[in-house]
């Protein structure tokens, strides 16, 4: 049995080729028999890409006969191939199979844990019923005030504030019971989605994730005591007139102290930006990493903390400098309670800035894992190439073409030495770079500082260049630049000739184990430039040559990338539902508002106030709150996602388009709260209403 993990695009292949003829060897599940010499078992999702993708067909040559069922894999979506390929044609034979108990993926990895999986099961779980508890937690500042005068009502009958208090729990835990039991319902369909959409970055079997009567009683209890906590801390003035309350709240202080911390985040991360701007292109990442992780931390506490003060200081000059009446009630009420009026805009501020960053993020991370470049070196052991592969190679594959062995000298430092034509070379440079030249003529042997040291000495004495006549080469200079681009560290000579003889001079195969490890004769790669869009292509002639090699491309890497992707996903679906709640506070925040408001508008009603003024007056007043917090936030998320980018050092382009519709999003937010912050003014004088203490 040999098993090849194989990159196609950004995901990964697992092959299994066994010969089942060879002694006896007991069914994995999800494979009903084993495949015969010639044919290919596949999953689904390989199955598919049978179908759409040629180049597909390299990494899985042969017969598909038949699918691998859903207990063979982990998710619906993982490529897994058993071919039959009789061991005399497997490398060494192939390797010995004592246990084929598991699926294909977990003849490399251990199987997931029970535990696991529940805890995957409970957070869907929660994640599903998080909404219901911010509902309920903002719902209790709604009750605050829509509820204020019901309250005072029955306290002035003589209900205890013990009993009153109760009665707001009871309606909250019998809120959150419609929203538990409503939750279980759409959880059915909600774990369905998710298991197949990618949206945390993998898939999986729904069945697996399935809500058992134990997980669903513990997301009960859970939310039913975040309710009756919810009720018991809620700050209701039972007992006390508006009128009294305001006298404890006292004017509004000047606290300019609130804006150090997110003064000092803000100028950090700009610090970090310009230090990432001033890299010289090509250079290596400013490690600022836990500098970034802290900066972004500051900047966000620094945002809550200083928000108040920030919207006193847009409220007092709103009220200070506009001539429009309507605008200067609205700044004024703004600036009169900061810390209330903050409360509206704390939620959308957070929710900017956080986008902000993970653009930078998830732009960062997709360089880890995808080619970047617009030109990638596609790379394989020679050894691995077998005879007269490696000139059919060069056929099929129209790329520049680097040849490298490395080697030890007999003082124990080592030497790379390139071997390439002077018009791959500068094809290489122009392709990949446009900062450096190499001026040379065919048969050189270029050295940095122009002289062979004896570690290259060494090298060049070995079997990979027996056939070249390197006695009648001329010498030359090989600039640090073009030596540091070709391998970095930089290669040890450039030997400018048509690679071909030092590529049939590499014997094929290993030639020695030790301990498990297989070593070669020489340490040579045989190097293709190719464009990004041909990567795949490029592997897949690599493959249908020699099957068994394990060829790669710089910044392919599907292991990763699915780790990342999962990050990634979690990090969307935080996003998606701190939207939601986020949404759900500021509806909760407006309507709490405009009843808090309600005495004050029927007071400038009756002084003769027009109705459209009031209404002006309302929008104002959400706007002063609102812009100066969401400006912050977006300059904060941005600077943010700018730093994150640098700190990885991966990708240097910023991602516009995403930062433009994070800005349009926000303004177009900030704009339907300000449109309809007025909604809940009201129409004619009611005169219970100015009867209530």
């Amino acid at each position: 049995m040999s098993i090849s993990q194989m990159p196609f695009e950004n995901r990964l292949l697992l092959r299994i080729d066994v010969d089942p003829l060879d002694g006896e060897l007991p069914l994995p599940p999800g494979l009903d028999r084993w495949p015969a010499p010639g044919e290919v078992l596949l999953s689904p999702a390989a199955m598919d890409l049978l179908d759409e993708d040629p180049a597909f067909r390299a990494y899985v040559p042969g017969t598909a006969v038949g699918t691998v069922g859903e207990a063979g894999l982990r998710g619906p979506d993982e490529l897994v191939a058993y071919r039959g390929v009789r061991s005399d044609d497997q490398p060494r034979g192939g390797l010995a199979a004592t246990d084929a108990s598991n699926g294909a993926m977990d003849l490399d990895t251990a199987p997931p844990s029970a535990g696991q999986i529940a805890a995957l099961t409970l957070l869907m779980a929660g994640l599903v019923g998080l909404p219901v508890v911010a509902f309920l937690v903002v719902a209790a500042r709604l009750s605050a005030a829509a509820r204020r005068s019901r309250w005072t009502v029955l306290r002035f009958l003589g209900a205890p504030e013990k009993l009153v208090r109760r009665i707001n729990g009871v309606e909250n835990v019998v809120l959150a019971a419609v929203g538990w039991v409503a939750a279980l319902a759409v959880y059915p369909v909600v774990n369905t989605w998710s298991a197949g959409s990618h949206v945390l970055g993998t898939t999986w079997f729904a069945k697996d994730t399935a809500l058992t009567p134990a997980l669903a009683g513990i997301s009960g209890i859970v939310v039913l005591t975040l309710a009756v906590l919810a009720g018991a801390r809620t700050s209701l003035p039972v007992g006390a007139t508006r009128a009294a309350a305001r006298q404890h709240e006292g004017a509004p202080r000047r606290a300019s102290w609130r804006l150090l911390p997110l003064a000092t985040g803000i100028v950090s991360l700009g610090g970090q930006v310009l230090a990432g701007v001033a890299r010289e292109p090509g250079s290596m990442p400013v490690k600022l990493d836990l500098v970034m992780s802290g900066a972004i931390l500051v900047t966000a506490v620094g945002l809550i903390i200083a928000l108040p003060e920030l919207v006193r200081w847009t409220g007092v000059f709103v009220a200070r400098r506009s001539t429009n009446l309507a605008a200067r009630i609205g700044g004024a009420r703004a600036a009169f309670e900061p810390r209330a009026s903050s409360g509206l805009v704390i939620g959308l501020a957070l929710l900017v800035m956080a986008v902000g960053v993970t653009i930078g993020q998830t732009r960062d991370a997709r360089a880890v894992s995808e080619p970047a470049a617009d030109y990638v070196p596609v790379s394989v052991s020679v050894s691995e190439l077998p005879d007269g592969a490696r000139a059919q190679l060069r056929k099929s594959v129209a790329a520049p073409v680097l040849v490298l062995v490395a080697g030890d000298g007999a003082t124990g430092s080592t030497a790379t030495i390139a071997v390439a034509t002077c018009g791959s070379v500068e094809e290489m440079l122009r392709t990949i770079t446009s900062a450096q030249r190499l001026d040379c003529e065919p048969g050189e042997t270029l050295t940095p500082g122009g002289r062979i040291d004896a570690a290259t000495a060494a090298v060049l004495d070995s079997s990979a260049f027996a056939a070249l006549d390197l006695a009648s080469l001329a010498t030359g200079a090989l600039p640090d630049e073009v030596a540091s681009f070709l391998v970095e560290g930089g290669v040890s000579a450039l030997i400018t000739v048509d690679p071909q003889p030092v590529l049939d001079s590499v014997r094929y195969g290993p030639t020695t184990e030790t301990d498990g490890s297989t070593l070669y004769s020489e340490d040579a790669l045989m190097v293709l430039t190719v464009p990004r869009a041909e990567v795949t292509a490029t592997l897949a002639s690599i493959y249908r040559v020699a099957p068994y090699s394990q060829p790669s491309a710089v910044g392919l890497d599907p292991a990763s990338g699915q780790n990342i992707a999962m990050i990634d996903g979690f990090i969307q679906l935080g996003l998606i539902l701190a939207t939601a709640m986020t949404a759900l506070a500021l509806a909760t925040a407006l309507a709490d508002r405009s009843v808090g408001r309600l005495r004050p508008d029927h007071e400038l009603l009756i002084m003769g106030m027009p109705l459209a003024m009031i209404r002006r007056a309302h929008r104002w007043e959400v706007a002063s709150t609102l812009v100066s917090g969401t400006a912050v936030a977006l300059v904060a998320g941005i600077f943010g996602g700018l730093a994150w980018q640098y700190a990885g050092g991966l990708v240097r382009t910023p991602d516009w388009s995403a930062t433009a519709m994070l800005v349009a999003a926000s303004t177009g937010a900030a704009a339907l709260l300000t449109c309809t912050s007025s909604v809940g003014v009201p129409r004619e004088i009611d005169s219970e209403l100015l009867r209530t203490p």
